[in-house]
């Protein structure tokens, strides 16, 4: 009846169920660490399939207007239009995008860590979930 009243408080016995626990850890925080290194690279591909999709995009469209487009628009004006279009591809949502998938994909293994450990965690979770879903909703209806 002596020893650590955490064994007591969190249900583990054994020796065996803390080192049973522990590998159960362990081996969820390596995958999570593997889905968030692969995530870099993901995020940098789908940058730069957004950047040659744009960039094709809007070729295509300027070549098919008429000669008068032309002949009224300066080319340094067009020019200036594709380069900044390119250039918000490139700077904001190829790291915007990248950083969602990062922090969606921590936050999963987080969630799925804690729940597989202790798995009360889940009925504190659905609750938050609700009310963070309820909240994010009232303040974009109240902030437009």
């Amino acid at each position: 009846a002596g020893g650590n009243g955490l064994f007591f408080l969190s249900g583990l016995n054994t020796p065996t169920q803390i080192q049973h626990h522990f590998h159960a850890y362990v081996a969820l925080s390596a995958v999570c660490i593997v889905l968030a290194a692969i995530s870099v690279p993901a995020g940098q591909r789908a940058g730069s399939n957004a950047r040659r999709r744009l960039h094709r995009e809007l070729i295509a469209s300027v070549l098919q207007n008429s000669i008068y487009f032309f002949q009224s628009v300066p080319l340094g004006r067009i020019m200036n239009r594709l380069s900044v279009d390119v250039a918000v591809v490139d700077k904001k949502i190829a790291a915007t995008s990248q950083k969602l998938l990062q922090f969606i994909l921590l936050c999963l293994c987080a969630v799925l860590i804690n729940s597989v450990v202790t798995p009360y965690f889940i009925l504190l979770t659905i609750p938050i979930c609700g009310i963070y879903y309820w909240v994010q909703k009232f303040y974009r209806a109240s902030s437009r």
